[in-house]
């Protein structure tokens, strides 16, 4: 038997917390802080498409830690 794993990178730190929407065509998931270059505390979250396996894009909060998030229908 054959496994094949895909590594998707984005996140630098462990990863908090994730969320799948309802049509199950995105994913978002949040990573634990980090310390910008200027001494910020920063969480960054990613939203990802999950056909094409891609980021679509990333947003970057300041915030200590994202614990939950959820899909809007």
């Amino acid at each position: 038997m054959i496994y094949f794993i895909r590594f998707h990178l984005g996140h630098t730190e462990e990863i908090s917390t994730m969320t799948l929407s309802n049509d199950v065509t995105v994913l978002a998931s949040a990573q634990c802080s980090i310390t910008t270059n200027k001494d910020e505390v920063q969480t960054k979250i990613i939203i990802w498409d999950t056909k094409a396996l891609r980021q679509k894009f990333s947003l970057h909060q300041a915030v200590q830690a994202i614990q939950s998030m959820a899909f809007s229908k």
